[in-house]
């Protein structure tokens, strides 16, 4: 039916005319064996969910390129040192409060120390707990973490607690006995917002270790106590989908291939040979017999040796490597980077023919891409756990937070996070273009100094200060405006010339 379409006033299928348009990723003849169905969602994430997590955490502990990408992952959302908090709050003068500014700051940053582990389990801090949540979203998809306000085993009375999310039980769904609907685990309204999560009380494969898991026991946890962290990519979503959804079947093709290779040089450097019998074969094998009756020797390097009569020698020399192996292997791991969104060069650590431009222009890419997973991980997690904890200093008398500037400071907004900044590949270059930058008024240093180190200008200028007040006039700073492009040209030639001189 490629040359027709079906005529609807008439009733019947007509010739195509010549010059008219289709759609040719839905024709019938274009893609034979291309059949689909379109289904919600959670329709096509039910059948797969465990399958899924499954085999992308099994590429998580054996895929060392997957173990590359996390680690590269968690280095540049979460950083060496964390997201900071900046309180920036003003008094009733119009000044900023810095002492209760950073009496906040301190305490958030003291809470989230190993010494007051803010986990449950106190082996995390803060940092740890980052590095966790985005693990877990490119590999389960999701992130569930479960806040418990009230908790006594640290001084601020806050911990977060993470939940497997095969724990999160995708087997209860339908309507339930109080009117909510169960989607895989998740109780939901009528308007698809959650009221409370079904959690199994231990992992299914946790009998080992003396649960008892015959009969499914559930706490079922109220959604205001849950982060549910995962990207909504369709309406309607309620569970997470890992992100090595569409290149963890390339990843275990290239580790299979790659061991296909590992086995075939294995094969190609252990030469061996065939004694064959010829013409004067008279049925006699000379030497060491097998059980068989096969003749076998064992040769050293160097050794010749004259061939017992009647037999000929026949090698063993398979063709190897492939001739199109780099290529292949290029083929496909590029397809793997592009699937978790990273670098090619920086994930499979190859840096073959790539220039100044080009590593440029993939960086800045790349930062994007950073830069978004950042602000994901500070609105949808950082922000709330800040909120919520901020609220349980308010009536924690051991924080020696004032309870009332602290709910100011959450009503009004006054807070901000920063993350981790990178600084460029040529220093000289970026100083200078930033200096001419804010010259022209296109940014500001505090910008600046947040996108190129993470750190809080406002701490930049008091380590400065505290600097300039312990150097006193022992110590001289030359702070000079670096020449323009020109001007610097110039300058080094005449440097040069004086140099020869």
């Amino acid at each position: 039916m490629g040359n027709y379409s079906y005529d609807i006033k008439q009733g019947k299928f007509v010739s195509k005319k010549q010059g008219k348009r289709f759609f040719q990723m839905a024709s019938n003849d274009s893609f034979v064996g291309w059949d689909t169905q379109d289904v919600s969602a959670d329709a096509s994430i039910y059948p797969q969910l465990v399958q899924m997590v499954s085999r992308s955490r099994d590429l998580e502990r054996n895929n060392d390129y997957i173990v590359n990408y996390l680690r590269l992952l968690k280095a540049n959302v979460i950083g060496p040192n964390g997201i900071k908090l900046t309180a920036c709050r003003k008094s009733r003068n119009g000044r900023v409060d810095k002492t209760f500014n950073g009496a906040v700051e301190k305490a958030w940053r003291m809470a989230g120390k190993l010494k007051h582990s803010p986990s449950a389990c106190g082996k995390q801090t803060r940092k740890d707990i980052g590095d966790m949540a985005m693990a877990r979203l490119a590999v389960d998809g999701e992130a569930i973490i479960y806040h418990r306000p009230g908790f006594r085993q640290n001084k601020w009375r806050y911990a977060v607690q993470f939940i497997d999310s095969m724990r999160l039980d995708w087997r209860v769904n339908g309507m339930l006995s109080n009117g909510n609907r169960g989607k895989m685990g998740v109780e939901v309204d009528e308007d698809d917002r959650p009221i409370a999560y079904h959690v199994l009380k231990a992992h299914p494969s946790e009998g080992l270790f003396g649960w008892n898991i015959r009969q499914p026991e559930y706490d079922r946890i109220l959604a205001e106590h849950i982060t549910h962290l995962y990207v909504i990519e369709r309406p309607g979503q309620t569970r997470g989908i890992t992100w090595l959804a569409s290149s963890g079947m390339r990843a275990r093709m290239l580790d299979k291939f790659e061991e296909a290779v590992c086995v075939g040089a294995r094969v190609a450097a252990s030469k061996m040979a065939f004694y064959k019998p010829n013409e004067e074969y008279e049925g006699d094998l000379p030497g060491d017999e097998d059980s068989s009756a096969n003749l076998r020797q064992e040769v050293e390097p160097g050794m010749l040796e004259l061939l017992p009569r009647g037999l000929d020698m026949e090698t063993f020399d398979p063709n190897f490597p492939p001739a199109n192996l780099e290529e292949f292997h290029k083929v496909i791991s590029r397809g793997i980077a592009s699937g978790v969104g990273a670098n090619y060069n920086h994930v499979f650590s190859n840096y073959e023919g790539v220039n100044y431009s080009s590593l440029r222009e993939a960086k800045l890419v790349d930062r994007d891409a950073w830069r978004t997973l950042q602000k994901f991980y500070v609105e949808h997690f950082e922000e709330i756990w800040f909120t919520r904890w901020a609220e349980i200093q308010q009536l924690n008398a051991d924080s020696g937070i004032d309870a009332e500037k602290l709910r100011a400071l959450i009503d009004e907004d006054c807070y901000r996070f920063t993350a981790r900044g990178w600084q460029w590949v040529d220093p000289l270059k970026e100083v200078n273009a930033n200096i001419q930058a804010i010259g022209a008024g296109l940014t500001s240093p505090q910008r600046v100094i947040e996108e190129t180190s993470g750190e809080d200008p406002a701490v930049i200028l008091e380590e400065i200060r505290e600097f300039n007040f312990m150097a006193g006039d022992d110590v001289s700073l030359n702070y000079q405006e670096p020449p323009a492009p020109a001007e610097a040209e110039s300058t080094k030639k005449k440097d040069k010339e004086d140099e020869d001189e």
